[in-house]
């Protein structure tokens, strides 16, 4: 699915990270029993807050960006909401990439279906900040869960998260992506693919 603002989804301006559950929960809803999640960052975020109040069948995901350590992106919102402002959405999407670590998703100029997400990047920073601290509400989450990081992650609420979260839940299994960092769904589409493929088929 595309989250709201964003791909085919269009928006609304009553946002907020309860819309977001709501709308995986209306998919998850039309899909049928057995469905799982497959999430990435912010989107595994959703997936795991989803997934602790609605029944999921199994969840896959990369990174999920939780404020284990308190609030994540206090420097960036304001910077990142006045380049919003001024439709200086590439400066955004910089500011955005630099402050939390990340690079750019390749080399050469930045794809223009990635800017254009440059104003949904505020209020997802937020949504973060919103949610911490503590995950320990995900200790009885029993459903089989995959979890993606990076060996070259090294942002506290990326990799923290992601080894606490394969401590606490039950039925966690972690695996390293060697030499990649946050964005191997974008860098090394076939490495993520088969790790969630081997995954949610099979026996659990």
């Amino acid at each position: 699915m595309d989250r709201r603002g964003r791909g085919m989804s269009g928006d609304a301006w009553n946002y907020g990270i309860a819309r977001e559950l709501e709308d995986i929960e209306a998919v998850l809803a039309a899909a049928g029993s057995g469905a799982g999640l497959v999430g990435h960052s912010y989107g595994a975020l959703c997936s795991l807050l989803t997934a602790s109040r609605t029944p999921v069948s199994r969840l896959a995901l990369y990174e999920p960006p939780w404020p284990i350590h308190g609030p994540a992106h206090a420097r960036c919102v304001a910077p990142c909401t006045d380049a919003v402002k001024r439709g200086a959405y590439e400066e955004a999407l910089m500011i955005f990439l630099s402050e939390v670590g990340l690079p750019p998703a390749g080399p050469g100029p930045i794809p223009p279906e990635v800017v254009a997400l440059a104003p949904t990047l505020v209020r997802e920073m937020q949504g973060v900040d919103s949610v911490g601290p503590g995950l320990e509400q995900f200790a009885g989450l029993m459903a089989p869960m995959l979890l993606l990081l990076g060996t070259l992650s090294d942002q506290p609420h990326l990799r923290d998260t992601t080894l606490e979260l394969a401590r606490l839940a039950p039925k966690a299994r972690l695996r390293r992506l060697e030499g990649h960092g946050h964005m191997a769904n974008l860098l090394a589409p076939e490495l993520v693919a088969t790790e969630i493929a081997a995954f949610l088929t099979a026996t659990h």
